[in-house]
C-alpha cells in the first residue's frame, strides 16, 4: 500500500479516522476474504472413488474452480486438460476466450461492449516492433510510419525504447495509460489488424458518436485499416505504486486511418481500470517534439471512451487531405517493361502510336492501344518531365478508352496532390517515368563493364525508323536506302513481325498507270493485322483508296466506314478504334492507321496540277529489327541487304533500274487471290516501265532549278512533264529524311542524386551533376544552362567541364519565395534534357535543424523547392527557432510550493527551482503585521451546561473540548502605520480581505500554491485579483493530490516531495487577496502552535 493510502486512513493531528480511510480499509478486508479455496485444497478433497463401477480411478485435474462445472471434483479430458466451461479455457481453466479478461480472482470477465474484438498471441516482451504490412503507412505527425512499437508499459511509439525518456523528445508516441518510472509490468497485451468487416464499421460508429471530435473532422472518413491493441490486467511490478489497482488496468487503443486523417480510440473498462477506481489516468500524445494533446481522464462510473485526432499530416490544406485519402485507395502498379515514353516531344509527335491528350492544356501523350503511359513534355524545351506537377506517370485507366474515369481520378488526383506539394504520394502509386534516354546510358554502362549488351524491349520501343513510298513510286527503305520501282499491280510494301506478340502487320500497295502517261502512282493501300506470321489468320483488314465520294475512302473488309470516320475527323481528334487491333485517325487528306503491336501506316493524298497520288509512310520501332521483309527491306541498320528478293537473295545496291525491277521488285508482287485490296486488280504483264537511266534528266526546261540533283524529283517532273509533280516528291522525301534524323537522335542525359538538396541558412552547398550524350552528339559536348527562382546569396552559376558540373548554392536570409533551379542540356541536334533538383531550404537559426519532409512531400505546388518547418530543440522556440524557450512554461517544470521556477537561458534548456524569500516580494511600504490568537470562548458554552445540570457536566465538558477544536474562532490583531492596534475576530477558515487591513497596500508577485494538477507551479500573476485562504484541512487535501501527481516519476523523489509538502503546511504562504488594489500581505503566526490561516 502506498504512502498516500496510509495518509488517507488516519490524517496526522486528527482524533478520528477519515471517511476515506474507512473505505480503503473495508476494500482491503474484502479482497483478503474472497470466496473459494485454493487449487491445492480442491484437489486434496477429491476421493479415490471409482466412477461408473468400472474400478478405474476418476482422473482428477488441478483446475480453476470457477472455470469448471464441478469445482470440488474437477475431471480431466482425454488430453489431461480440465473440462472448462465457457468462457474459460486452457489446461487448468486459467485462461479466457477472446474478448474476456482474466482477473486476479481467477475470474473471466467480458470486456465492455465498446471494446473492439481482441485476443490472439500474448506479447511477453517489454516492447515489440509491429510491421503494419499495409500499403499505406500510419500517419502520425508529419510522417507516415510502416512500423510501430508497442510496449507492455502502456504506450505505442514510432521508435524502439521509452519515448518519454530523456533524449527521445522527437519520438512520436501515444500513451493511453503510461506506467511511469518502471522498467517492467505484468499483464497481457494483444494486437490485431483489421482491413475489412465489422471492426471498420465499429470504427466509424465510434468516431461518429464521439463528443471528443467534431462531425467535420470525421466527415467522409473511410478507414483503410485498424490496429487494435489491448492491454489487460496491467500492473506495475513495484508494490507501493499508486497506479497498482487490485484487478489490474485494462484498456485498449485503436489506431485507424483513411490514408490522411488518423485517429486514436482509447477504451477503458468499468471495474478493471484505474479510471473506474477513482484514480487519475494520464492520456498523452507526443507529436514531432510537441505535446499537442494531453488529458487527465478522471475516474468515472462506467465504461469510458476517448477519441484523439492524430491528423498531423492533414493540417496543412484540404488538398493534402484529399490527396492522402484518395491515393491510399489506389492499388499500386509497376511501370511496364515493354514500352517507354518517346524520347522528346518531337519524338512523341512523330510517333503516331502515341496520341496527344486533347483535353488538357499540356503537352502530354498516351500510347494509343496500351494506354498505360502518360508522357508529358516541357513546352519550351521539349524534354520529358519526370517529376512535379506535370510529370509523366504510369496509369491504370486508359486515357482514351476510359477518358472520363481517367480525367476524374488519376489526372485530377495528380493535380490535387501536386498543388498541395505532395506529388510523391501520387507517384508512389502511379510511378513517375524517367527519361527514356537514361536507358541508353544504362546500356552503355553495362557495355563498359563488360556485361551483355542486350537491349530491353522498352529501349527498342522508343527508337523509331520510318520508310516511304511516294511519287512515281520512289522508295526509302527502313534503313534509309533510296531507289525507284515502277511496277504495275499489287506489291508487298512491308511485313513486320513482332516476336513478343507473335503477330504480323502486313501492308500492300496498288500501283496504277497515270492517265495518258507511262508513269505509275500508288492508288490504294491495304493493311492487315495477322495472327502469327504473314501466312497466318487475318484478324483485321483495312483499305485506304484514293478517290470516291471523299478524297480518301476507308473500308473495313468490304464495309465503307469513311462517313463514320469523317464525322469525328479534325486535326485534334483522337483515334477511332475500328477493330480490336487497329485504330484510325482520319482527315480529308491523311489517314493514320495504328496497330496494337505498334506499327503505324500513314497514307497521305497529294494533289498536283496533273494528277493525284498517295504517299505511304511506315513507322516501326526497333522492336521489329531483323523481322521485316518486302520492298522496304530488312530493318537492321544495314542498307547493304535492303535489295533482298522474296526468296531471300541479296543483291548489291548498284543494280540498274531494270535489274532491280526484274530481280527484286517483281518478286514482291502479290497475286490477286492473296491481295489485301479489292478489285479491280491492276496488274498487266505486258507493262514495261520507264527507268531513270533511259531518260534525259535535263530535257524539261527549269527542271534542274526546281529539283537540283534529286533523281526522284527530276524523274517525276519529266514523266509528268510538270515540275510541280517532282517538287511534291522532293518535299515529301525531305520531310521523311528530317523525321529520320530526329528519330535517330538521342537527347542528352543529366544524372544526379535523387535525394533532396538541403540548404541550411548560411551554408554553401554544391550540387553536382553529370551531363552525357548517349549517341555522341557528333563529338561536341551538350551545352548546359541554368535558370532559377528565389533570392540566393550569389547568383547560381554552373562550374566545371563535361561531363561533370557543379552549381554552388547559398542562402543567408529567410525567403518567402520558394527557391528552385532548372538545369538544361542541349545537344548539337537541338534535343534537350532538364534537371530540377528538389531544394529544401531550412531557415532555422542558432544551428537548429528542420523537420524531415512528410511522406510524399516533394514540391511546393508547381515548384521543386520547399521551405521546411523548423524543429527546435528544448532550448529554442518560434517559427525559425529564434527565441529562447521558457522552461517554466512546460508541463515538466514542477517546483514545490515553497520554491520558484526559473528558466535556464538558451543554449541550456529546462528550468530550475529556487527557494523563494518570504520578504522578497514585500514592497518598500511597511505592510501591516497580522498576529492572531485563539480564544476558548468557554463562557458561551458554559451557560447551557449550567441550565442542564451538574450530572451532565462531564459529558458536556468533552463535547465542549471537541467543539473547541473544530469550530473555534480566531482572534487577530492589526497594527497600522501609526502603531494603533485593533483586536478582531473571525471564524476559522474565513477569508480576511486585506483591503480591510490596509487598503493602500501595494501588490506583489508571489509564488502560486500548487493546485494538484500537472501544470507548472512557477510564479504567475494573480488572475482577476482573486485568491483563496487555505486552512489546515485544505493543506491536507493539497498534500493528498500532490503525491498522486504523475509527474513524480521516481519513488525516492516521491517520498521526499511528500514530506516537503507536509512540512510546508506549518509555514505561512504569500498569496493574493481579493481587493480592488490586489493587495498582498505577509502572514506570520503569532504563536508557533496555532493553526495556520493562509491569507
Amino acid at each position: 500500500m502506498s504512502s498516500r493510502r496510509v495518509s488517507g486512513l488516519l490524517q496526522p493531528g486528527r482524533s478520528s479516522w477519515s471517511w476515506r480511510g474507512l473505505v480503503l480499509l473495508l476494500l482491503c478486508v474484502s479482497m483478503s476474504t474472497l470466496p473459494g479455496r485454493s487449487q491445492q485444497q480442491a484437489a486434496s478433497d477429491v476421493s479415490d472413488a471409482s466412477g461408473s463401477g468400472s474400478g478405474e480411478p476418476i482422473p482428477v485435474c488441478t483446475c480453476n474452480p470457477q472455470g469448471v462445472a464441478e469445482p470440488t471434483t474437477p475431471v480431466c479430458n482425454a488430453t489431461g486438460y480440465c473440462q472448462c466451461m465457457a468462457p474459460y479455457t486452457g489446461k487448468q481453466c486459467m485462461e479466457c476466450n477472446p474478448n474476456y479478461i482474466f482477473l486476479q480472482s481467477q475470474e473471466c470477465v467480458r470486456a465492455g461492449s465498446h471494446f473492439f474484438p481482441f485476443g490472439g498471441e500474448d506479447i511477453v516482451t517489454s516492447i515489440i516492433s509491429v510491421p503494419l504490412e499495409q500499403p499505406t503507412p500510419f500517419p502520425f505527425g508529419v510522417n507516415g510510419y510502416s512500423t510501430l512499437h508497442i510496449s507492455l508499459l502502456g504506450f505505442v511509439a514510432t521508435a524502439a525504447g521509452d519515448p518519454f525518456a530523456d533524449g527521445n523528445e522527437l519520438v512520436n508516441a501515444i500513451a493511453p495509460f503510461y506506467i511511469i518510472g518502471t522498467a517492467t509490468s505484468t499483464g497481457r497485451l494483444y494486437y490485431r489488424f483489421h482491413t475489412s468487416g465489422a471492426v471498420l464499421a465499429q470504427v466509424n460508429a465510434t468516431l461518429n458518436s464521439s463528443h471528443s471530435v467534431g462531425a467535420a473532422m470525421v466527415d467522409g472518413f473511410e478507414p483503410l485499416y485498424a490496429l487494435v491493441i489491448t492491454w489487460t490486467t496491467i500492473r506495475r511490478t513495484s508494490s507501493n505504486s499508486s497506479m497498482m489497482v487490485p484487478p489490474g488496468n485494462t484498456f485498449q487503443l485503436v489506431l485507424t486511418t483513411d490514408g490522411c486523417r488518423s485517429f486514436a480510440i482509447v477504451n477503458y473498462m468499468n471495474g478493471s481500470t484505474a479510471v473506474s477506481q477513482g484514480d487519475t489516468v494520464r492520456i498523452t500524445v507526443r507529436q514531432d517534439g510537441e505535446v499537442p494533446w494531453e488529458r487527465m481522464a478522471s475516474g468515472v462510473a462506467g465504461d469510458y471512451t476517448e477519441v484523439i485526432p492524430l491528423n498531423g499530416l492533414c493540417t496543412m490544406a484540404t488538398g493534402e487531405r484529399v490527396c492522402r485519402s484518395e491515393t491510399a485507395k489506389l492499388a499500386a502498379i509497376s511501370p511496364p517493361t515493354d514500352t517507354a515514353c518517346p524520347l522528346s516531344s518531337q519524338h512523341a509527335e512523330l510517333d503516331l502510336s502515341f496520341s496527344l491528350l486533347q483535353l488538357f492544356s499540356s503537352m502530354c501523350y498516351t500510347n494509343v492501344f496500351a494506354g498505360n503511359l502518360v508522357c508529358c513534355y516541357d513546352s519550351a524545351s521539349g524534354s520529358l518531365i519526370s517529376d512535379g506537377a506535370m510529370g509523366s506517370f504510369v496509369t491504370s485507366s486508359h486515357p482514351l478508352r476510359q477518358a472520363e474515369v481517367f480525367n476524374n481520378t488519376e489526372w485530377s488526383l495528380r493535380s490535387t496532390c501536386c498543388q498541395a506539394g505532395f506529388c510523391g504520394l501520387f507517384y508512389d502509386k502511379r510511378p513517375a517515368i524517367d527519361s527514356s534516354a537514361r536507358l541508353f546510358e544504362q546500356q552503355q554502362q553495362q557495355q563498359g563493364a563488360g556485361e551483355p549488351a542486350a537491349e530491353s524491349v522498352a529501349l527498342l520501343s522508343v527508337q523509331l525508323r520510318s520508310a516511304q513510298a511516294t511519287g512515281d513510286p520512289h522508295f526509302i527503305t527502313m534503313d534509309g536506302q533510296n531507289f525507284t520501282f515502277n511496277g504495275l499491280g499489287d506489291y508487298l510494301l512491308v511485313a513486320a513481325y513482332s516476336p513478343g506478340s507473335n503477330t504480323t502487320v502486313m501492308v500492300h500497295i496498288r500501283t496504277v498507270l497515270v492517265p495518258d502517261s507511262s508513269a505509275t502512282r500508288v492508288s490504294a493501300v491495304g493493311v492487315a493485322y495477322i495472327a502469327g506470321t504473314a501466312a497466318g489468320q487475318r484478324l483485321a483488314v483495312l483499305e485506304v483508296r484514293l478517290g470516291g465520294a471523299a478524297p480518301l475512302s476507308v473500308f473495313k473488309e468490304t464495309e465503307n466506314i469513311t462517313a463514320n470516320l469523317s464525322a469525328s475527323s479534325s486535326a485534334s481528334s483522337d483515334p477511332v478504334f475500328v477493330t480490336p487491333y487497329m485504330a484510325v485517325q482520319y482527315r480529308d487528306d491523311r489517314v493514320d492507321v495504328t496497330s496494337v503491336s505498334g506499327p503505324v501506316i500513314t497514307v497521305r493524298r497529294h494533289i498536283t496540277s496533273v494528277f493525284s497520288f498517295l504517299t505511304v509512310q511506315t513507322t516501326l520501332s526497333r522492336v521489329f529489327t531483323n523481322n521485316t521483309r518486302g520492298l522496304l527491306g530488312n530493318m537492321n541498320e544495314n542498307t547493304l541487304d535492303d535489295f533482298t528478293s522474296e526468296n531471300g537473295t541479296v543483291f548489291t545496291l548498284d543494280l540498274s533500274g531494270m535489274e532491280y525491277y526484274q530481280s527484286v521488285g517483281q518478286s514482291w508482287r502479290v497475286e490477286e487471290m492473296y491481295s489485301l485490296l479489292r478489285a479491280p486488280y491492276s496488274y498487266n504483264s505486258s507493262h514495261v516501265p520507264v527507268f531513270a537511266e533511259d531518260l534525259d534528266l535535263n530535257s524539261l526546261p527549269g527542271v534542274r532549278g526546281a529539283c537540283g540533283d534529286s533523281v526522284s524529283c527530276l524523274f517525276d517532273s519529266i514523266q509528268a512533264n510538270d515540275t510541280s509533280v517532282g517538287v511534291v516528291t522532293l518535299n515529301t522525301q525531305a520531310v521523311l529524311m528530317e523525321q529520320r534524323s530526329i528519330e535517330a537522335n538521342i537527347p542528352p542525359v543529366i544524372s544526379a542524386s535523387s535525394s533532396p538538396v538541403n540548404l541550411d541558412l548560411g551554408n554553401n552547398v554544391a550540387v553536382q551533376f553529370n551531363v552525357t550524350d548517349p549517341d555522341g552528339g557528333g563529338g561536341a559536348a551538350p551545352q548546359v544552362s541554368l535558370t532559377h527562382t528565389g533570392t540566393f546569396t550569389t547568383t547560381p552559376v554552373i562550374l566545371g567541364t563535361a561531363p561533370v558540373y557543379t552549381v554552388q548554392l547559398q542562402i543567408n536570409v529567410s525567403m518567402t519565395t520558394v527557391p528552385s533551379i532548372t538545369i538544361t542540356a542541349t545537344d548539337n541536334a537541338g534535343a534537350n534534357a532538364t534537371f530540377r533538383p528538389l531544394l529544401v531550404f531550412c531557415p532555422c537559426e542558432y544551428g537548429q535543424t528542420c523537420r524531415p519532409l512528410a511522406q510524399g512531400q516533394d514540391s511546393s505546388g508547381q515548384d521543386r523547392g520547399i521551405i521546411a518547418q523548423c524543429n527546435c530543440n528544448n532550448s529554442y522556440t518560434g517559427p525559425y527557432c529564434e527565441r529562447d524557450r521558457d522552461g517554466c512554461a512546460t508541463a515538466l517544470s514542477t517546483c514545490p510550493p515553497s520554491e520558484e521556477c526559473v528558466d535556464v537561458p538558451a543554449p541550456g534548456f529546462g528550468s530550475t527551482c529556487q527557494i523563494t524569500s518570504v520578504t522578497s516580494a514585500v514592497p518598500a511600504t511597511t505592510a501591516p503585521v497580522v498576529t492572531e490568537s485563539t480564544s476558548s470562548n468557554i463562557v458561551a458554552w458554559l451557560v447551557p451546561t449550567i441550565i442542564v445540570g451538574v450530572l451532565l457536566i462531564g459529558f458536556f465538558g468533552i463535547f465542549i473540548f471537541v467543539t473547541y477544536k473544530k469550530q473555534g474562532t480566531v482572534t487577530y490583531h492589526v497594527a497600522d502605520n501609526d502603531g494603533d492596534i485593533e483586536r478582531k475576530k473571525k471564524n476559522k477558515g474565513e477569508v480576511v480581505p486585506l483591503s480591510v487591513i490596509n487598503p493602500s497596500y501595494e501588490s506583489a508577485t508571489v509564488p502560486r500554491e500548487r493546485n494538484g494538477t500537472d501544470s507548472a507551479s512557477c510564479p504567475q500573476s494573480p488572475q482577476n485579483g482573486a485568491a483563496t485562504a487555505h486552512t489546515a484541512d485544505t493543506a491536507d487535501e493539497n498534500h493528498d493530490t500532490y503525491v498522486n501527481d504523475a509527474a513524480v516519476k521516481d519513488e525516492a523523489d516521491y517520498h521526499e516531495r511528500a514530506v516537503d509538502v507536509q512540512q510546508s503546511a506549518d509555514v505561512a504562504k504569500l498569496v493574493s487577496a481579493p481587493s480592488e488594489t490586489n493587495a498582498t500581505a505577509t502572514a506570520t503566526p503569532a504563536k508557533k502552535d496555532y493553526p495556520v490561516i493562509y491569507l
